[in-house]
């Protein structure tokens, strides 16, 4: 749960912390953070050990190959008839298109680049994510990509 706090021109967000406590056996402990865009403390009886920085973040190669291998598990499985639209947005539109490139160049002409501009868009949803407004704006942007392909709509 955070908050959103109405600073004139600008928002502040705030972020309770998350505290677990546990006791292990053994050498090793796995944390697994699903969130690529924060950092986090660790602390053991209340002095921080570690600072993760960005724990989600990966290579851009890993990037790419990862969700090259999400493309071709959707034509797997919805097969060759069906259009797929892979989103670039932010940081990654760069290795979307370059992914849906190397789909193009292999002969799978169904995957289709959008670039998804964020000109506009106020990120007040929780977590910096897409607000209902933004929401309104990126279907607007859509729908002429959508209406354009050869879907047979």
């Amino acid at each position: 749960m955070g908050r959103v706090k109405d600073a004139g021109n600008t928002v502040q967000y705030s972020w309770p912390g998350v505290y677990f406590e546990g006791r292990v056996r053994g050498t090793g402990v796995g944390i697994v953070l699903n969130d690529y865009a924060a950092d986090y403390d660790v602390q053991i009886d209340g002095a921080t050990v570690t600072t993760l920085v960005t724990p989600g973040n990966t290579t851009a190669a890993g990037y790419r190959s990862a969700y090259g291998d999400f493309l071709q598990k959707l034509r797997a499985q919805y097969g060759n008839g069906t259009t797929i639209v892979a989103v670039g947005a932010g940081q990654y539109a760069g290795h979307v298109q370059q992914v849906v490139k190397a789909r193009n160049d292999a002969g799978d002409r169904g995957v289709r680049y959008w670039f998804l501009d964020d000109s506009g868009l106020d990120f007040l949803g929780c977590d910096w994510h897409y607000s209902a407004h933004d929401d309104r704006l990126i279907a607007d942007r859509l729908v002429p990509f959508i209406t354009g392909l050869p879907t047979g709509w």
